[in-house]
């Protein structure tokens, strides 16, 4: 016995009643929850009305408070100058460089730079270079006798006592 669900639940509702049920069920919910969720914000996070600021207060107001910045920036500025200079400020503070003043300044500067350089330059060598051994060195007299050990013809031809013996079976 087998019912066919499709039949027997479209048969018994009206497309007209669907539609009342989708409204009651679903949109009528949505609304109270947003209606709950209103009041409770409503009544925990109550929102203070803004508070209006006259233009001419405001524009009061800004003043004050880009005077009073500009006189902390100048006065920053003084002081930063004062404890530079001192009280050497103007003409007097600064003297001219006669040119061999120039000169022993920028020979000084370009020899110091150049031995800091090969000073560098010495130690990257020394630590990151590869350094081989030291290879040995023969004689000429060494070599005279390898030449010599080498260069004479080896004995081919062995004697069956000299082979024996060569194998340890005599």
């Amino acid at each position: 016995m087998t019912t066919d669900y499709k039949k027997t639940l479209t048969s018994s509702i009206s497309p007209k009643e669907t539609e009342h049920l989708i409204e009651r069920l679903y949109t009528q919910s949505i609304e109270r929850k947003k209606a709950i969720l209103e009041e409770s914000e409503r009544r925990y996070y109550p929102i203070v009305e803004p508070q209006k600021i006259s233009a001419e207060k405001l524009q009061k107001s800004i003043e004050r408070q880009v005077d009073h910045e500009m006189a902390l920036r100048q006065a920053r500025a003084q002081q930063a100058d004062a404890s530079l200079y001192g009280s050497h400020r103007g003409a007097t503070a600064t003297r001219t460089l006669t040119t061999d003043d120039i000169a022993s300044s920028v020979s000084r500067l370009y020899d110091q730079s150049l031995e800091k350089r090969n000073a560098n330059m010495a130690e990257s060598q020394s630590r990151y270079m590869f350094h081989p051994p030291e290879s040995k060195k023969i004689s000429k007299k060494e070599i005279d006798n390898h030449i010599n050990v080498l260069s004479k013809p080896r004995k081919t031809e062995y004697t069956i006592d000299e082979i024996n013996r060569i194998y340890g079976l005599m």
